[in-house]
């Protein structure tokens, strides 16, 4: 499976947050069609609003241990077949 990890900086940069949508739109479009599985975790952390609190979830533009576990948590129930 190919993952897509969002970087910080989406959070608080639009421009940011556009050039990764589209790097990840790329990549995971490439993936798919390889017949690969492949997960964006971006939708997960805007649904648990990281950026407004985004210490909690990187620190030093590495995921702390809460941020992990979110995208473990998403990788899981992917791979699970989508049960949570």
């Amino acid at each position: 499976m190919v993952v897509a990890l969002p970087e910080q900086g989406v959070f608080f940069d639009a421009k940011a947050a556009a050039g990764q949508h589209e790097a990840l739109t790329r990549v995971l479009g490439c993936a798919a069609g390889a017949g690969l599985a492949t997960l964006d975790t971006t939708p997960a952390f805007r649904r648990a609003n990281v950026g407004g609190d985004i210490d909690a979830y990187y620190t030093m533009m590495h995921f702390t241990g809460r941020g992990a576990a979110l995208a473990a948590g998403e990788i899981a129930t992917a791979l699970d077949g989508g049960r949570k």
